[in-house]
């Protein structure tokens, strides 16, 4: 049988070889779990460590298809954007290109400001990523980042102050001060058989207080509009609630978005009930791949995406309800 992936590199498992995730992070000592303030929780968290320690080995069979959680939510909210960006394989950085900024915008600077969606993310999560929380570091992470991402002045800036706004938040300061932190946690696990694989990297899991709080940070542009976009996200989490459950045995007891734009934090609802509706849906989408079939036309949701001049139809006019 023939493998289907979303995946860039689709050779993840060789014949006749288990899937072993890696270990989530260095472990501390014992004396350092002692030290932490866990809530009374201390042997739940123990054993969470040792599961990190000695990660589980997944069966799946050679023939499995694996799938990016990124690309099965892209599907779930527009499957025309998915076939364009994943079996046709239009550039994301023209799909995702952010509007421009004149030059002297009255703000003295006449830095050119134009950089597409998927870079400033990308610089933005690389820049949290090496970020331990202290002022002294912050701009020349900042720096290093922008020179390897192309990322002009002005948006280097930006990207400061926003993370400068999360450090400074009550959830800045619960993410800084946590016992444990596992950032860019890059995960694989197998939905439901071993005929499908699912893969995803995780912003920010955090252990606080005994709680296990699972973090995905956003750089859209929606100012007032957060948890209507939100809503867009929430499959994200869910199944990358079903990927920390898989490997540590246990569920994260929170999930957030965090707007990095607005600095907002968006609670998003991962109990096993409102995964369950996801899974199904999930479920259509392995199917609908299998089949190989074409992304329905567009409708009257299409008039305000901007991926709408790619679409079936002539740029200007309302796509077909």
């Amino acid at each position: 049988m023939e493998r289907r992936s979303n995946e860039s590199e689709p050779a993840l498992v060789a014949p006749g070889v288990s899937l072993r995730v890696a270990p989530l992070a260095p472990l501390p000592s014992k004396k350092e779990i002692a030290a932490m303030d866990l809530g009374g929780r201390l042997g739940e968290v123990e054993d969470l460590v040792r599961r990190a320690a000695d990660p589980p080995a997944i069966p799946v069979d050679a023939s499995a298809d694996i799938y990016n959680v990124t690309g099965i939510v892209t599907w779930l909210s527009c499957p025309r954007r998915y076939e364009l960006l994943y079996r046709w394989g239009l550039p994301r950085e023209l799909l995702d290109r952010e509007p421009t900024i004149p030059a002297g915008d009255g703000a003295g600077d006449r830095t050119p400001y134009a950089v597409d969606a998927s870079t400033y993310g990308s610089a933005f999560h690389e820049a949290m990523e090496r970020w331990d929380g202290r002022g002294e570091t912050l701009d020349g992470i900042a720096r290093e980042v922008g020179e390897a991402y192309g990322v002009a002045e002005r948006d280097r800036r930006e990207i400061v102050g926003e993370m400068k706004a999360f450090a400074k938040s009550g959830l800045g300061r619960r993410v800084f001060q946590a016992a444990r932190a596992w950032r860019e946690l890059e995960l694989a696990w197998v939905f439901e058989s071993g005929e499908t694989v699912l893969r995803g990297a995780v912003d920010l899991l955090v252990e606080t207080g005994g709680r296990l709080v699972l973090i995905d940070y956003k750089t859209d542009r929606v100012p007032g509009a957060e948890e209507e976009r939100a809503r867009h996200y929430e499959p994200q989490l869910r199944l990358y609630a079903d990927a920390v459950e898989a490997y540590l045995n246990r569920r994260p007891d929170e999930a957030l978005l965090y707007f990095t734009r607005s600095a907002k934090p968006v609670a998003v609802d991962i109990r096993e009930a409102a995964a369950v509706p996801l899974r199904r849906r999930v479920r259509e989408f392995i199917a609908w791949e299998r089949r190989g079939n074409p992304a329905p036309p567009p409708g009257r949701p299409c008039l305000r995406c901007r991926m709408e001049r790619f679409c079936v139809g002539t740029p200007g006019e309302p796509p077909a309800a």
